[in-house]
């Protein structure tokens, strides 16, 4: 398989965009062209080295991108659900990212909503250490809010999650203030929380 085609293959795994390549004459003559690839992700623009065909130079690029995940991203330390779950955080990344800077307690499970089309997913494994993240790919406004409010039904129902448990959904969407009404409803202990400066988080840390 090709280096592109793996990498192809990754990021539909990870549910997101597949890479684009800009790929242009940088060089040489007309019999003896010279290209250059580049990709642009994780903050960051992988360059190919000069070669001889477009293929050549995207191929080549595509392979400097897959030892960039080998050595630096795959090496990282992955967040992992607690053992025993005492507290659940739903939070909608897109409209607080600095949740990340955020210490949550070991016992809260956390986890962060974002579309493959937003600014953010190309920090997806920046955001990774600190809380298991979903991904939706759809350039639909509001498509992570969406798929919040389904995360939550299913997780609720495959992880028989106790009606004790309490739920915090951090978002400055007003979508929560009905998903917490839903869930009381249905006998759950939810919170919403609207938090600029982390300010509002600070409860978990006595949940």
């Amino acid at each position: 398989m090709s280096s592109k085609n793996q990498l192809q293959e990754y990021f539909q795994k990870q549910k997101q965009p597949c890479p684009k390549y800009t790929t242009e004459l940088c060089g040489g003559q007309a019999h003896c062209p010279q290209f250059k690839s580049t990709v642009n992700l994780f903050d960051q623009t992988f360059e190919s080295d000069i070669c001889s065909t477009k293929r050549d130079a995207e191929l080549n690029v595509a392979e400097k991108v897959l030892v960039y995940l080998d050595t630096e991203v795959s090496s990282a330390k992955q967040y992992e659900k607690p053992k025993y779950i005492k507290t659940i955080v739903l939070l909608d990344l897109e409209n607080v990212p600095q949740a990340k800077d955020f210490e949550f307690p070991d016992h809260a499970y956390v986890i962060g909503f974002m579309s493959g089309f937003s600014p953010l997913y190309s920090q997806r494994d920046q955001y990774a250490l600190h809380m298991h993240i979903e991904t939706i790919n759809s350039a639909i406004k509001d498509a992570a809010d969406t798929l919040l409010v389904f995360s939550a039904a299913r997780l609720l129902y495959e992880e028989k999650i106790p009606k004790s448990t309490p739920i915090y959904i951090v978002t400055r969407d007003h979508f929560a203030s009905a998903l917490v009404d839903i869930l009381q409803e249905k006998g759950y202990k939810a919170m919403h929380i609207i938090d600029y400066n982390l300010q509002g988080l600070a409860i978990l840390k006595n949940s």
